[in-house]
This record gives structure tokens, sequence and C-alpha cells, in this order.
């Protein structure tokens, strides 16, 4: 992203007859808020931030009346399918107290501080991100259905894969934006896409995301269909998963440079802190009910487990093919996570890695090894292993977490159909 100033936006603004700001944030249970304000009134917000009430947020409202939307100027984005005249714009905004701007209230603030760590030790982490999604139909009313777009697998083209010019249009759109897909195609699932990206800066990649997600959204609408980025939409079928590809940069050295049997020994911690943390942390990569009928099923990892050659696992590091970044491929999210929280989780597990020298145990290359430990099954389990941890506790504020697992906890007590019902309109 550049460095835009506050006066470059108001600049952008009159220039192009842009009419509404679109004000974006993520609440801490991944779901992509926004207000829309006059362009008049920017110029005072983007000083002062804007308050909103924090009645319609439980993780907020018992605690914290009000908050403060302060935009980041670095984030000025044209919406391209908005009309052109009277346009829209939007600015992705940190969620703070009006009285404590030191406290983090969003997952956005959360991943700044921990890149702030990794700044102060020399280190730059970069991250992809490869996500799947699902195609439905709609119906006369304009009401999604549960019937496919098609009845495609991997990789086939049309007349199978009906999806290539939604694909298209989404990939161009997001190219106008500013954010370039690496590659599309159709998934193995009925109705199933996945767009990649290029490694990018990790806030940037968290925003880009998403942007992916209200796009894909908004370009679906505009072809006659539903997306959706449940984990599960389809009972039976492949879930939707969310692979984070990570790289660390220490001056302009990655870490993961070497070949697999030469990474230098932070690599490996990094690795290790990953995998000692990941079950604590896997209420917040896969936060819904419904997460845990993916997890372990249709080549969905379930165990905690790394491998060189099984592309299944956990943590996958691949060989790098020629010209291509070495990365570490994390496969267990899923697109319902908040990006900048995931991310903040998982770099800082990986920080705490290579602060502490874990040793990165052997990997799982041969069906033979010894059975690895398992992913939690469910979100109650999940949560509990949430509750009891000491990396997690340290993470949030108190009464934030205790907010964030008392509504989860309610949520596992609803009647399922009626809650995946809830979970496809939303996601």
């Amino acid at each position: 992203m550049c460095a835009l100033s506050n006066s470059d936006v108001l600049q952008f603004i009159r220039e192009n007859d842009i009419k509404f700001i679109r004000l974006s944030f993520c609440n801490l249970f991944g779901v992509h808020k926004n207000i829309a304000v006059l362009s008049d009134a920017l110029a005072d917000i983007l000083e002062h931030g804007i308050s909103i009430s924090c009645t319609p947020f439980p993780e907020l409202r018992d605690w914290c009346a009000s908050a403060v939307l302060q935009p980041d100027p670095s984030t000025l984005t044209l919406l391209p399918w908005r009309p052109a005249q009277d346009g829209v714009v939007r600015l992705f905004c940190d969620l703070q107290t009006a009285d404590d701007a030191e406290l983090a209230l969003d997952g956005r603030t959360m991943l700044r501080r921990v890149l702030a760590d990794y700044h102060r030790l020399g280190l730059t982490p970069k991250v992809g991100t490869d996500c799947e999604f699902h195609l439905f139909k709609m119906d006369a009313a304009g009401e999604p259905t549960l019937t496919t777009a098609d009845q495609g697998g991997y990789f086939d083209i049309e007349p199978l894969d009906k999806c290539e010019n939604v694909r298209r249009d989404i990939c161009l759109t997001l190219e106008q934006m500013g954010i370039v897909p690496r590659q599309s195609y159709h998934e193995k699932g009925p109705g199933q896409n996945q767009i990649d990206f290029q490694h990018a800066p990790a806030l940037d990649a968290a925003d880009h995301f998403l942007t992916f997600k209200s796009v894909v959204k908004a370009i679906a609408a505009q072809n006659g269909f539903y997306a959706s980025f449940m984990p599960k939409p389809i009972a039976d079928g492949c879930g939707n998963g969310l692979h984070i590809n990570l790289s660390i940069y220490a001056q302009e050295r990655n870490i993961f440079s070497l070949d697999q049997h030469h990474h230098c020994p932070q690599a490996h911690s990094f690795i290790a802190g990953i995998l000692r943390h990941i079950r604590e942390i896997t209420a917040f990569l896969n936060p819904l009910v419904c997460s845990y009928d993916r997890l372990g099923n249709f080549e969905a990892p379930g165990t905690v487990s790394w491998s060189y050659r099984q592309g299944d696992q956990l943590l996958w590091v691949p060989e790098p093919l020629p010209g291509r970044l070495p990365i570490i491929k994390l496969r267990s999210p899923d697109p319902a996570a908040n990006p900048h929280l995931a991310l903040a989780m998982i770099l800082k597990a990986g920080l705490l890695g290579m602060q502490e020298q874990l040793q990165l145990p052997p990997p799982l290359e041969n069906s033979g090894d010894s059975p690895p430990e398992q992913l939690p099954h469910t979100l109650e389990q999940a949560l509990d292993l949430a509750e009891q941890s000491a990396f997690v506790r340290e993470f949030f504020h108190p009464a934030l977490l205790d907010a964030y697992l008392r509504h989860k906890r309610a949520e596992c007590k609803q009647k399922p159909a009626l809650l995946y019902q809830s979970y496809f309109k939303m996601i």
C-alpha cells in the first residue's frame, strides 16, 4: 500500500468526484462491517475519528459504551463497481476506545502490535492467502438456494465450469483496486472456486482478504449467484479453507530460502512455535460450529503435523519452484476467521518459537510415523483450550476474551439447523 496522508486522501476525493466514503472494519468474530459518510465530513473524521455505539457488538457492549473508528489513510480504495459519478471509496479503520487509544479492541490493532515486535527484531513477515468459496444459484425472489452453480471439479473448464466468467470479473475488479491475484481456478467441489494471492506485508494481506470477500460477494450477485465462504456449506461436500502462506524476511533474506534440509534455525523455531500453540488458537482460526465439520475431512488437516512431501498436512513446507517464493503453508484456517486476528495469533506463536529457540519435531512423511496430536474436534473443545491457554490470555484484554468465549459458547448451544442457516447467509 502507498503511504498516503490525510491531505492526499482529501485531494483524491476532490479530484475524483467522490461523494461517499465507506469506513470499514471487522468485528472480532470476522464479520465485515461499515458505515458510509459524505465527503464533506471526511476531513474531521480523518483527524479525530468517528464515534460508534458498541451496543450491536456482544464482545464490546458489556464494558465499552462507545468506540471510535479511526481511518487509515493508506487504505484508500475506489470501489470500481459503484457509479463513477458521485463515486464511492473505502477506508479501513482501527477500532479504539474514546478514552484509551492503546486498548486493542480489534484484530487490526492486535496485528499492528505483533508486527511491531517483529520489526524491532529486524524481521518482516509477508503473507499470501489461498481462499476457497462456493457459488450457488439464486431463486426467483433473489434468495440463495443450495443448488451449486455447476457440477465441475478440479481445474475443469467450460461447460463443466460455469464459474469461469465470475472468477474473471472478480480478478479484474481486484486488479483495478490494486490487488493482483496470482491464480484462479475451479476447486474440487461442485460450484467451488479458489483464488490465490501474491505475498504482501501482513497488514496489507489481511486488509486485502476482507476486500476480496466483499468483491466476491458483489460480483457474484451481479452475475446472478450467491457466494458463500461458509467453512462447510454442503454437509457431504468439500469445505472452504483459507490457506495462509508465510515467509519471514531478515533484511532482504527470506529465512526459508535454503533447501528443505538446511533452513536456518529461526525458520525451524518459527514452525515449532506455530505447532506448539495451534490447538490453543484454533477457536479463532476456525470460529464457527461448522468449521469442525471441515477439519479432518476432504483433505483438510485434522492433526498437528508438518511435512515436506505431504501437502495435506497442517503445515506444509513445499520445495519452491524456480523463481517462486519459499514459504510455509498453514492449511487449517477457514474464511470465517477474522483475518487480522488470525494472522496476529499465528505470527505471535511463530515469534515466540523463535525467541524461545524451540526445536522442530520430525516431519510426518510416512503413514507409519507416530500419530500426531489431534486438532480440536468441536468448537466447544477449541474454546476450552483457548480459555486454559496462557498464550491466549496474554494476547487479549481479559474482558474482550471473556466476552468472545461467552458469545461462542452460547452459539454452540443453538440448534444446528437454524445456526447453519444463519452462517450460510452471514459468511
